[in-house]
Protein backbone atom coordinates (compact mmCIF):
# COMPACT_ATOMS: atom_id res chain seq x y z
CA UNK A 1 0.00 0.00 0.00
CA UNK A 2 1.40 3.55 -0.91
CA UNK A 3 1.78 5.75 2.29
CA UNK A 4 0.35 8.51 0.67
CA UNK A 5 -2.91 7.53 -1.10
CA UNK A 6 -5.51 9.84 -0.60
CA UNK A 7 -8.16 8.59 0.50
CA UNK A 8 -11.85 10.34 0.63
CA UNK A 9 -12.87 11.98 3.66
CA UNK A 10 -16.37 12.24 2.85
CA UNK A 11 -19.07 10.38 5.40
CA UNK A 12 -22.41 8.62 4.21
CA UNK A 13 -25.28 10.08 5.98
CA UNK A 14 -26.06 8.39 9.18
CA UNK A 15 -29.24 7.70 10.92
CA UNK A 16 -30.24 7.85 14.31
CA UNK A 17 -28.03 9.20 15.59
CA UNK A 18 -27.60 10.47 19.53
CA UNK A 19 -23.99 11.27 20.07
CA UNK A 20 -22.79 15.09 19.48
CA UNK A 21 -19.99 13.90 16.77
CA UNK A 22 -22.63 12.24 14.81
CA UNK A 23 -25.24 14.71 14.87
CA UNK A 24 -22.45 17.35 13.50
CA UNK A 25 -21.11 14.35 11.17
CA UNK A 26 -25.05 13.72 10.27
CA UNK A 27 -25.47 17.55 9.44
CA UNK A 28 -26.91 18.02 5.88
CA UNK A 29 -24.59 20.87 5.02
CA UNK A 30 -21.52 18.94 5.80
CA UNK A 31 -20.06 16.20 3.32
CA UNK A 32 -17.00 15.55 5.65
CA UNK A 33 -17.24 14.58 9.56
CA UNK A 34 -16.57 17.51 12.11
CA UNK A 35 -12.75 18.19 12.74
CA UNK A 36 -11.34 17.69 9.61
CA UNK A 37 -11.47 21.51 8.54
CA UNK A 38 -8.45 23.66 9.17
CA UNK A 39 -8.55 27.19 9.73
CA UNK A 40 -5.42 29.33 8.85
CA UNK A 41 -5.32 32.74 10.73
CA UNK A 42 -3.26 35.70 9.75
CA UNK A 43 -0.10 35.13 10.84
CA UNK A 44 -0.14 31.98 9.26
CA UNK A 45 -1.74 32.69 6.36
CA UNK A 46 1.62 35.35 6.02
CA UNK A 47 3.93 32.25 6.79
CA UNK A 48 2.49 30.66 4.14
CA UNK A 49 3.63 33.30 1.72
CA UNK A 50 0.66 33.16 -0.75
CA UNK A 51 0.89 35.29 -3.39
CA UNK A 52 -2.78 36.17 -3.66
CA UNK A 53 -5.93 34.94 -1.90
CA UNK A 54 -7.42 32.12 -3.04
CA UNK A 55 -11.13 31.86 -4.56
CA UNK A 56 -13.70 29.99 -2.16
CA UNK A 57 -14.24 26.46 -3.66
CA UNK A 58 -10.41 26.58 -5.51
CA UNK A 59 -8.84 23.05 -4.44
CA UNK A 60 -5.17 22.73 -3.33
CA UNK A 61 -2.71 20.48 -2.09
CA UNK A 62 -2.17 20.44 1.67
CA UNK A 63 1.31 18.54 2.47
CA UNK A 64 1.48 18.28 6.41
CA UNK A 65 3.98 17.10 9.12
CA UNK A 66 2.11 15.78 12.00
CA UNK A 67 2.72 14.73 15.55
CA UNK A 68 0.37 12.86 17.41
CA UNK A 69 -0.53 13.96 20.74
CA UNK A 70 -3.61 11.69 21.91
CA UNK A 71 -4.75 8.59 21.64
CA UNK A 72 -7.73 6.73 23.09
CA UNK A 73 -9.80 3.32 22.68
CA UNK A 74 -13.22 3.80 23.37
CA UNK A 75 -16.17 1.19 24.33
CA UNK A 76 -19.24 2.06 22.57
CA UNK A 77 -22.54 1.72 23.06
CA UNK A 78 -23.06 -1.36 20.53
CA UNK A 79 -20.05 -3.22 22.69
CA UNK A 80 -17.18 -2.32 19.88
CA UNK A 81 -14.16 -0.24 20.06
CA UNK A 82 -13.65 3.08 18.88
CA UNK A 83 -10.00 4.42 17.59
CA UNK A 84 -9.14 7.92 18.01
CA UNK A 85 -6.47 10.21 17.81
CA UNK A 86 -5.37 13.93 17.75
CA UNK A 87 -2.63 15.46 15.41
CA UNK A 88 -0.89 17.86 16.31
CA UNK A 89 0.31 20.14 12.86
CA UNK A 90 3.95 21.15 13.39
CA UNK A 91 5.01 21.87 9.78
CA UNK A 92 2.80 22.35 6.00
CA UNK A 93 2.90 23.35 2.56
CA UNK A 94 0.09 24.21 0.20
CA UNK A 95 0.09 24.06 -3.61
CA UNK A 96 -1.95 25.41 -5.96
CA UNK A 97 -3.59 22.85 -7.79
CA UNK A 98 -6.41 23.08 -10.81
CA UNK A 99 -9.22 21.24 -10.24
CA UNK A 100 -9.53 18.42 -12.92
CA UNK A 101 -5.11 17.95 -11.32
CA UNK A 102 -7.12 16.91 -8.34
CA UNK A 103 -9.96 15.36 -9.43
CA UNK A 104 -7.91 13.26 -11.52
CA UNK A 105 -5.83 12.17 -8.47
CA UNK A 106 -8.81 12.17 -6.61
CA UNK A 107 -9.92 9.42 -9.05
CA UNK A 108 -6.98 7.09 -9.53
CA UNK A 109 -6.66 6.95 -5.57
CA UNK A 110 -10.37 5.68 -5.46
CA UNK A 111 -10.30 3.06 -8.16
CA UNK A 112 -7.09 2.16 -6.26
CA UNK A 113 -8.97 1.63 -3.11
CA UNK A 114 -11.48 -0.35 -4.87
CA UNK A 115 -9.36 -2.77 -6.53
CA UNK A 116 -7.25 -3.28 -3.07
CA UNK A 117 -11.01 -3.98 -1.41
CA UNK A 118 -11.94 -6.25 -4.13
CA UNK A 119 -8.33 -8.10 -4.65
CA UNK A 120 -8.70 -8.40 -0.60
Amino acid sequence: MNDFAMKSMKVEKMSDSTSTEALLANNDSHEFPYGLRLRLDPKIMEKMDLEKMPEVGQTMGLHAVVEVVEVSLDRNESGGRDKCMSLQITDMALQVRSNDSLGQVAKENEMKEKNDTLLG
